[in-house]
């Protein structure tokens, strides 16, 4: 109890000030509520000891002493409202700090993810022939799949590859297979490999039962089977 009220004090809020001519938006600042709570009662205790020195002393023999006060009350004053500022302007500082840190990690979260997959290009290139790599499929919704995945030619010869993908999908009942057509709405993928290729895209999905997996045959310009690959289907067909 006493930590989900402390975490509610300590968890910054977003003031908007308002430009009382434009109507609009002018400022955002980001506040601690611990920090207005403490703000109002610094200046309610304030105020309380302000009105009490407003009152002239009857005893004209206490005059400096009350002048005193109510110069060190001022002086206190001007410094409870320049703690007050310093405080407003800390707990900016530090959200936007936390905001800025957040958005730091999230772009090293996706540099690290990118160096994965060229890694795993490099990977595949050391090995002969055609390879792919960061295979993913998934569904969208009941009528769509998609799928991204990376050709990756090995070896130095030939300079070019080049030839078409057929993408089917087996039924786990009786092991009869379907073809699916891909984004180009064709049956073959056409592809030219140099190096490597990135390829992605979404496929329908109009049968009634639900594929576990898709199976992926390259082949040459010829129509000859080149190799076969076989992509885990992600997700769930809802």
């Amino acid at each position: 109890m006493i930590k989900a009220i402390g975490h509610i004090l300590w968890q910054p809020r977003q003031i908007m000030i308002i430009d009382q001519y434009a109507g609009r938006p002018t400022r955002y600042l980001m506040v601690r509520p611990a920090t207005i709570i403490l703000l109002v009662a610094l200046l309610a205790g304030g105020g309380y000891v302000g009105g009490l020195l407003q009152k002239t002393p009857a005893d004209p023999e206490l005059m400096p002493q009350y002048l005193q006060l109510q110069r060190d009350n001022n002086k206190l004053q001007t410094e409870l409202a320049d703690r007050t500022a310093s405080i407003a302007i800390k707990d900016a500082q530090i959200a936007q700090y936390e905001k800025d840190s957040k958005t730091m990690r999230a772009k090293i979260a996706e540099q690290d993810k990118q160096i994965g997959v060229y890694n795993s290009i490099l990977e595949a290139m050391k090995q002969a022939g055609i390879q792919l790599v960061n295979s993913v499929a998934q569904w969208r919704n009941a009528q769509t799949l998609a799928y991204s995945f990376i050709v990756v030619k090995g070896g130095n010869y030939p300079r070019h590859v080049v030839g078409f993908f057929k993408c089917y999908a087996t039924n786990p009942a009786d092991g009869s297979q379907v073809a699916l057509p891909w984004n180009n709405g064709q049956e073959n993928l056409p592809y030219q490999v140099d190096d490597h290729s990135f390829v992605d895209g979404e496929m329908a999905w109009t049968q009634p039962w639900k594929p576990t997996s898709l199976l992926l045959i390259r082949y040459d310009p010829q129509g000859r089977e080149k190799g076969r690959y076989t992509i885990a289907i992600q997700g769930e067909n809802q």
